[in-house]
């Protein structure tokens, strides 16, 4: 078995300092094999913010998979957008913004979905399709595969396709032939559930995972969050931790098991939507 953290929207410059050390604890706690970031590590990019996200996230025990979000660029300066890009990101968090660890239970890969040329929405690209299915290709037939992106795929139901990332229904096929799990963020909320409510892919499904922001005070309509996932041959269980009171606990877990169709919850299914 493994396990994967999956924190996502720390948003250093807009954080809940009080915060920091009980989300440490609680990540020890767990100590997971793979600490997953999905992006938007800043507020507005700025050296002193990637650093003090750097400190925090070198905390944490697991093998790094960070990937960047829209705010990991400069926000409103147009100018230092266009001009600085990821240059911080590579140079103060990692030179891969599209990194894979593989071994012989677990494939996981990050897809950076963020474009200078779009301030909030995010974007896929066919490349990265194809270097998603090759890389995908050498793990072995037992290991389950896990894409990380800022941006999500899918989404709970009562939340528009246009939220989604941007050509992701279009390569969604393509994606859960050979991903089982959708990490992202983006949306500040925190969920677990298959693809198959939302999108009728015959014979297939995967889970998606939201994690909320684990530390900002952007908190929006729930509580602080981040998400644990421990996976194993033909079963998947998810785990929201929630802040309440200064301390992150587990609280919801939802079994997801593979079969003829793609994996599914135990639990009883949502409505399902056609789009």
């Amino acid at each position: 078995m493994r396990t994967i953290v999956h924190l996502s929207d720390l948003h250093f410059n807009k954080i809940d300092a009080r915060l920091i050390e009980p989300a440490v604890e609680a990540v020890q706690s767990i100590n997971p094999d793979v600490l997953a970031v999905s992006g938007d590590l800043t507020q507005r990019a700025h050296r002193e913010e990637f650093v003090a996200a750097m400190d925090f996230i070198r905390r944490l025990p697991g093998k790094l998979i960070v990937i960047p979000g829209n705010h990991d660029m400069a926000f409103y300066n147009v100018w230092r957008r266009a001009t600085q890009r990821l240059g911080l990101f590579r140079e103060l968090v990692t030179d891969d913004p599209e990194p894979f660890y593989c071994d012989d239970e677990i494939a996981v890969l990050g897809l950076n979905t963020a474009r200078v040329t779009h301030l909030r929405d995010g974007r896929i690209r066919g490349w990265q399709v194809r270097r998603m299915e090759e890389r995908m290709s050498t793990a072995s037939a037992d290991a389950v595969r896990v894409l990380v992106t800022h941006h999500p795929f899918d989404l709970p139901v009562d939340f528009h396709h246009r939220e989604l990332v941007w050509r992701g229904r279009e390569y969604l096929p393509r994606v859960v032939r050979c991903i089982d799990v959708m990490l992202a963020g983006h949306m500040h909320i925190s969920f677990a559930g298959p693809t198959a409510v939302r999108f009728k892919i015959e014979g297939q499904s995967a889970i998606f995972v939201q994690a909320g922001t684990a530390l900002s005070t952007r908190r929006r309509t729930e509580c602080n969050s981040f998400h644990t996932i421990r996976v194993s041959r033909g079963e998947i269980e998810t785990e929201q931790w929630l802040e309440s009171h200064g301390r992150f606990e587990g609280q919801k877990r939802v079994k997801f098991y593979k079969t003829e169709t793609g994996w599914a919850p135990v639990s009883p299914a949502t409505p399902s939507v056609e789009v």
